[in-house]
């Protein structure tokens, strides 16, 4: 056997235990991770994934394939798929986050990201694999975003308070309890807030809050 054979055989070793390494911490995640083909149909999901679709309250099945509730994400993973399915570049080979709200009013993350179109080791095949769908629950540090996004958006003390307040879950009457104040009152504060931050919807709001460094 020759030194390049020998090398070459122990780079294959390498790989291949690396491989098995992440594919146990793959499984094991808490965050839900699955990937598709360029046909949009699922390669493999692991548990919480699998989990999600069979909840289908952020992620469900349409024609046979995983497919994000967002509407967003899902505009975002057909063109991924599109640009995979005539040999293109992936569209802008960025990934789009964005924040789900759960009938519960759980806020969850979905990311869509595009996946470089290589080679398989070894194949002159393109990877099968073209696009992740990954979603986890969202964690926020809220007080630091919404000074954040008072900052960046002129927010008054009042209506910051309102926002902390609806993005723990409250309703608008839940609110006006919490905070002392008139329903009515709420519903202006909210209105200002979203004239400021151009968002229409509470779960808009939430996102563009989420941004928010």
């Amino acid at each position: 056997m020759s030194d390049v054979e020998r090398i070459t055989g122990l780079i294959n070793e390498i790989y291949d235990a690396a491989l098995a390494a992440l594919g146990e911490v793959f499984e094991r995640l808490s965050t839900a991770v699955a990937f598709l083909d360029r046909d949009g149909r699922l390669i493999h999901a692991n548990l919480p994934a699998a989990q999600l679709l069979a909840m289908s309250e952020v992620l469900s099945w349409s024609g046979g394939k995983p497919r994000p509730r967002d509407e967003r994400a899902a505009a975002h993973l057909d063109a991924i798929l599109a640009a995979a399915l005539r040999g293109e570049a992936l569209p802008g080979c960025h990934a789009l986050s964005v924040v789900h709200c759960t009938p519960n009013d759980e806020r969850m993350t979905v990311h869509i990201l595009p996946l470089a179109a290589g080679k398989c080791r070894g194949t002159a095949t393109p990877c099968a694999a073209v696009a992740a769908i990954i979603v986890s629950q969202q964690t926020l540090d809220l007080p630091q975003r919404l000074q954040s996004a008072a900052k960046l958006y002129a927010l008054t003390p009042a209506e910051s308070r309102v926002v902390g307040v609806l993005l723990t879950g409250c309703t608008i009457g839940g609110a006006a309890r919490a905070l002392g104040i008139k329903e009515a009152t709420v519903k202006t504060h909210l209105q200002h807030v979203f004239d400021k931050t151009g968002t229409r919807r509470q779960v808009d709001l939430a996102q563009r809050i989420a941004q928010c460094a």
